[in-house]
Parts: C-alpha cells; sequence; structure tokens
C-alpha cells in the first residue's frame, strides 16, 4: 500500500497514477486476503487430509500398515495455538478485527468472522475477555446473526461457559432474533441453520 501510495504521489505518467490509485481502491480485497492469510496459519482443519500408506507386501509379515500420523497432527494443533496464543497477547488485534466486521464488504467481513471463530476456538478465555472489555464488543457481534450461518457458529463460541456473555447476548434480544430466524427457516422442517439456533439457545 504504501508503495502504491508513493506511486499516486510521486509519478510523473498520468496513466501511472490512475492504475496506482485503482490498484488502492481493492484495498478491501486485500484486506480479506489478509485475513484468510491469518485464518489459515492458525485454523487446524484440514479438510483432505491423505496419510501416507506403506503397502503390506504378499507375506503379510510388514507391521507398518498406515496409520494417522498423531505426532504430526499434534504437533500442527500445538502450531495453531502458538499462533493464535501471540495473535491475542495484543487486544489491539482483537479489537481491529471487531471493528473489521463493521464492513459491509462481504470480502473482509466473512474472512473477519471465521478468523475470530478460530480465535475462540483456539484461546477462547483469553479472546471472550478482549471483546467483554472492547466497546460494544457482543453487541457488535451481535449484528452478524442475520448475515450468514458463520454468525451462528461464531456466537456459539463466544458465549460458550461465559456467564457474562451469556447475560449481554440475551439482553441483545438474542432470543427473538434467534426465535425469527428459526421461523424464517422453516421452522422444525429446517435445516442446519435451525439446529445452530436452537443450539445457541
Amino acid at each position: 500500500i504504501q508503495k502504491l501510495c508513493d506511486r499516486v504521489a510521486s509519478s510523473t505518467l498520468l496513466d501511472d497514477r490512475r492504475d496506482a490509485v485503482r490498484a488502492l481502491k481493492s484495498d478491501s480485497e486485500i484486506l480479506g486476503y489478509a485475513l484468510d492469510t491469518l485464518y489459515n496459519i492458525i485454523c487446524n482443519d484440514e479438510e483432505e487430509e491423505q496419510d501416507a500408506v506403506t503397502p503390506i507386501p504378499a507375506s503379510g509379515k510388514n507391521k507398518n500398515v498406515s496409520m494417522p500420523d498423531e505426532a504430526a497432527q499434534k504437533q500442527a494443533d500445538d502450531l495453531g495455538a502458538q499462533f493464535t496464543e501471540q495473535f491475542v497477547q495484543d487486544p489491539e488485534h482483537v479489537t481491529l478485527l471487531l471493528a473489521l466486521l463493521e464492513e459491509f464488504d462481504f470480502h473482509v467481513r466473512w474472512p473477519g468472522v471465521k478468523l475470530l471463530t478460530a480465535l475462540l476456538k483456539n484461546q477462547c478465555v483469553q479472546v471472550q475477555g478482549i471483546i467483554l472489555v472492547s466497546p460494544m464488543g457482543v453487541s457488535r457481534l451481535m449484528d452478524l446473526l442475520a448475515d450468514s450461518r458463520e454468525g451462528l457458529l461464531l456466537l456459539q463460541q463466544l458465549t460458550k461457559s461465559n456467564a457474562a456473555i451469556q447475560k449481554i447476548v440475551a439482553f441483545e434480544n438474542a432470543f427473538e432474533r434467534l426465535l425469527d430466524i428459526i421461523t424464517e427457516e422453516g421452522s422444525s422442517d429446517g435445516g442446519i441453520v435451525v439446529e445452530d439456533c436452537l443450539l445457541l439457545l
């Protein structure tokens, strides 16, 4: 971004300045990529993990059959937890993330919700504490209820085992809003969104 700003300020060719301004306009896209990158660093979910398979010889005497590599998975889990711990050491990181969730741009908001949900999964108590002391922290997140299923999953993680946050969510009319979503989704005929609403209730 600094290079683009310098190009706008110092470039002598109009086309170069115009290209730099266009690139700066796509700032929200860059922000979305940055949030996705942070999410991938701290998240340990591998959708398609393929374990190495050692072929068994015809004699059947080889004991090295394919088994999940628990040590490698534990190390990956530890790395995700370590990166999360480093991220939340500075409360400003979480506060900035909360501010970004107010963006209306889907390309910023959605990866932001995923990142905050992953942070809560890895360091729940610490992140809950930061959100509690952040001005309007919980209230900001309540606006995500109508946004997507990701908002429901985020609020499930946020309210987990924290009575103070649960009370704030209740006072923010969570019950009425969730019941409205359940009705919109078809009540008992609804799918996974209704299930998520009931879990949050």
